[in-house]
């Protein structure tokens, strides 16, 4: 094993992909988690913490103004978006749309 190798052997991956998800995601119909609107989604990877991987069976809906810009934002005002939005209620939503893709793609088979 290389110096570099046994350097990285044990740090996790920065990100975790399904990209059959990802697909599904891309093109389904979604609201804004915040605010409900329909238009301009995009998928947020949601993480308690910045050293843990990014996952997309972690993806939360949202609009361009709730992910990026406006207020509250994940990464325009996180501790704000933290103190309105706990971790577990982010993952409970990411679950019941990951749960939706099992469920219309196992009928497809």
């Amino acid at each position: 094993m290389t110096k570099a190798e046994q350097l990285y052997k044990h740090k996790e991956p920065k990100l975790i992909r399904d990209r059959k998800y990802l697909d599904w995601f891309a093109r389904q119909s979604h609201k804004c988690f915040v605010c409900g609107t329909s238009k301009n989604i995009e998928g947020h990877h949601i993480k308690q913490s910045s050293s843990q991987p990014k996952n997309d069976k972690q993806l939360l809906s949202l609009c361009v103004e709730h992910h990026r810009v406006g207020t509250p934002s994940p990464h325009n005002t996180p501790k704000l978006w933290r103190e309105m939005f706990t971790y577990q209620c982010q993952i409970d939503y990411a679950e019941k749309t990951y749960q939706r893709y099992l469920d219309e793609t196992s009928d497809n088979k």
